[in-house]
């Protein structure tokens, strides 16, 4: 067997950050509607907001995660800023 090549620097690959989130179940399939649109890789999670937050996050039980590869964030980011005003405006979006 050969040797296996890697490109770039090891540590850095399969590294995901966050893109947004929301606490809205419909919000957040939208988003993922286009990223899926644009064959964006992305994954989302559904995480349970702690009691001492709930007051940051509005008072809901859970917030929907999306996050995507470091390496095609301001592409997902370009494909979120295509949504409406409306639908845009209720995803919290990361400043990367």
């Amino acid at each position: 067997m050969g040797k296996v090549i890697l490109l770039g620097n090891p540590k850095d690959i399969d590294k995901d950050i966050d893109l947004c989130y929301t606490a809205s179940e419909k919000i957040s399939e939208q988003a993922v509607r286009l990223l899926i649109e644009d064959q964006i890789p992305f994954s989302k999670t559904l995480m349970r907001v702690p009691f001492f937050l709930k007051r940051k996050f509005k008072h809901t039980d859970y917030i929907y995660i999306i996050n995507t590869n470091r390496n095609r964030y301001s592409q997902a980011r370009q494909t979120i800023d295509r949504l409406e005003p409306s639908v845009k405006k209720r995803l919290v979006l990361s400043n990367y």
